[in-house]
């Protein structure tokens, strides 16, 4: 038997929706019927199972919870479903029993057409001989007796014209040697694919990986889909490719996601929603869970924020809120701390801001002291352990060292039977293959080798916590296109909070390979951006790029003058394409930024100025003066809006208001 990431559904006239941290299966049928004679009815049952009954058969697992927490924020406050339409179950709660009684007597006991009902089990799942798949409760038996078998799901009658979404979140692969929270598979590994029947559309990546957020874990697919749907202004629509960016940034690997349909048709780009997952509102960053009236404080949830800044701790942001009947004057709201998703805010005024208030980021306030944390891999021995850590605490104040595993990075050892070689990790276990040392280095010597690294990593670290694009309120558009061996539009993007209407061709839309595959370019192919300003003021950007192969690399913005131009000047209303890049080396990971700001680098050109202009760019940048070059740019974004109404009196932090700046992160691989 095999104990699986993820089980489906698949049953006549059912429509299936997953939502899941590893395998982010998207599956929508809908069932004609008749026009309902009643309002619609919305019903949704979550199931977490993070400790089971069996406990030395099945090892506790870690987050389950919070990918049904992740669920049921989004269902109530952006998807609007009332919280009596919501039933949880969780560990002890969740037995085979309660389940099936939930599923019969809750979501499906009165269902008529129209009805929209959602199910999400988070546990273990596996394949059982005569069962077929199967979800595992709490109370199953150490023999294994006491599945719930899908085919019991089958065998449901479901009216015409319901919507039934299932997610089946049960178990991670092995990774032997991760400190990351795993769902393993227990038994015999089995061989086994899932085709999409007629009508059925999912999409489905080829590695699982969570990310360790402050004080809790989740799946990194699933925050950052759930992410999307909080974000988008007005259509209840998806995109893979930011889904699968945000999985390699974390993890350095290729996520490969598929979308099938019928007769294995391809859908470009995006994948609408429509059939009942209508998002509620305008699109937003968090919301209010909770208010206080005495106390004066409320709840935030903080299911609309990138990743980079949820994993960081230190950040604050202002607040605003958003929504047709509120009044056009509100007290901004100050986050800060935040645990995991949640944090606590003081707040002024509770008069017009109630629980369910969707909120805006206005402000984000970063600070000066950043630190990159190395963690160590569990196959380190305890005496190799002890030195790394020495050798770690040892090098500069902003480098720390953890022994839990977690970490921005992680020092790991490559053995076999003769050498033992030191290297540099991504957090979900991809070795950085240029950081691998030699036969014989002691640790304290390869900490000192990859020391050189560090300023560079911080440095990307940095650029990463100021990403924005699909956030920010600057009035720009970007596509990406490559051009060898024939011209291909990769990407088109555009910030979705400007105050001033896009281009119509600055829709969103993919390549087939950006969709699927992510970037992948091989050595000597070409690509370029095109920046169209569509606001009534200059916009000023810089283009840098993170190589794990090189280091922080600075483009050119203009080479038609006698000198390379590293800041563009983009008149109100005006397309320009950036110089073309060709890729002359394999890299594994690429972070190309392009960074865009209401006024000029005045302090990052001070910087660049001392670099050659002569000769073929990039350039690369000294890992030394990487940090140099970072900080300075935040200088130039601090505060860069002489015109919002937000000013906080911190000087211990840079302020970006999100109406002046923009950073797009486009992420690809070279082979």
């Amino acid at each position: 038997m095999e104990l699986k990431r993820r089980d489906f559904l698949q049953a006549a006239g059912v429509w299936l929706v997953g939502v899941s941290s590893s395998e982010f299966i998207l599956q929508l049928v809908n069932s004609p019927g008749l026009a309902a004679t009643t309002p619609p009815r919305k019903r949704a049952l979550l199931i977490g199972i993070n400790h089971y009954g069996t406990g030395e058969v099945l090892p506790s697992l870690q987050g389950c919870l919070t990918d049904v927490e992740l669920q049921k924020q989004l269902l109530r406050y952006r998807l609007a479903w009332a919280a009596g339409d919501i039933q949880v179950l969780t560990n002890q709660g969740a037995t085979r029993t309660a389940i099936q009684a939930a599923i019969e007597e809750f979501l499906l006991a009165g269902a008529t057409s129209g009805d929209r009902l959602f199910l999400h089990f988070s546990g273990y799942g596996r394949q059982v001989s005569g069962l077929g798949e199967t979800l595992i409760p709490y109370d199953v038996q150490a023999d294994g007796s006491g599945d719930l078998p899908l085919s019991w799901f089958s065998q449901k009658h479901l009216p015409a014209g319901v919507t039934f979404w299932c997610c089946f979140d049960a178990g991670f692969q092995p990774n032997p040697g991760l400190a990351q929270r795993v769902r393993p598979p227990i038994g015999t590994s089995l061989n086994l694919s899932l085709r999409p029947s007629p009508g059925m559309i999912w999409l489905q990546p080829t590695i699982a990986r969570e990310i360790q957020l402050l004080g809790t874990q989740a799946g990194a697919l699933t925050q950052s889909i759930t992410k999307q749907l909080w974000s988008n202004a007005s259509t209840s629509s998806l995109s893979g490719y930011w889904a699968a960016q945000d999985l390699e940034r974390q993890t350095g690997e290729l996520t490969h996601l598929h979308w099938q349909a019928e007769a294995g048709a391809r859908i470009p780009g995006t994948l609408n929603l429509n059939g009942g997952l209508t998002l509620s509102g305008p699109g937003a960053d968090a919301a209010i869970i909770t208010s206080a009236q005495d106390s004066q404080t409320a709840q935030i949830w903080l299911g609309g924020m990138a990743s980079p800044l949820l994993t960081q701790a230190g950040w604050q942001s202002y607040f605003e809120p958003v929504g047709p009947e509120l009044p056009k004057t509100n007290p901004a709201i100050l986050v800060q701390n935040p645990v995991g998703l949640t944090a606590i805010a003081p707040m002024t005024d509770l008069s017009t801001l109630t629980t369910g208030t969707l909120l805006r980021e206005r402000l984000r306030l970063l600070p000066h002291h950043l630190t990159l944390t190395i963690g160590l891999a569990e196959t380190l021995d305890k005496v190799t352990r002890i030195d790394a850590v020495s050798g770690l605490d040892g090098l500069t104040d902003w480098v720390s060292s953890t022994t839990e595993g977690t970490g921005d990075y992680r020092v790991m050892a490559q053995s076999d039977a003769e050498h033992c070689l030191y290297g540099l990790a991504w957090p979900g276990g991809t070795v950085f293959p240029q950081t691998l040392g030699t036969p014989g280095e002691a640790i304290k010597g390869a900490i000192r080798r990859l020391g050189t690294m560090f300023p560079v990593l911080l440095a990307n670290k940095w650029l990463g916590l100021t990403l924005n694009g699909e956030t920010s309120g600057l009035g720009v558009t970007v596509a990406w296109e490559k051009l060898l061996p024939q011209p291909e539009l990769l990407l088109r993007v555009q910030t979705e909070r400007a105050l001033w209407a896009a281009p119509e061709t600055a829709i969103g839309n993919f390549s087939a390979q950006a969709w699927e595959r992510g970037v992948t370019f091989q050595v000597g192919q070409q690509f370029c951006y095109r920046l169209t300003n569509y606001s009534p003021a200059p916009v000023y950007a810089l283009w840098l790029a993170w190589d794990s192969a090189a280091g922080l690399l600075v483009l050119p913005t203009l080479m038609d003058s006698p000198q390379l131009t590293w800041q563009l000047t983009l008149a109100p209303q005006l397309t320009t394409t950036l110089p073309v890049r060709e890729l002359r080396y394999t890299s594994p990971c690429v972070n190309s930024y392009l960074l865009l700001s209401r006024t000029p680098f005045t302090q990052a050109l001070d910087y660049l100025a001392q670099l050659p202009t002569s000769g073929d760019p990039p350039r690369l940048v000294p890992s030394k003066e990487a940090l140099a070059l970072v900080q300075a740019i935040l200088r130039d974004l601090h505060q860069n809006n002489p015109e919002s109404p937000l000013k906080p009196a911190t000087t211990s932090a840079y302020t970006l208001d999100l109406q002046a700046w923009a950073t797009f992160c486009f992420t690809f691989r070279v082979v």
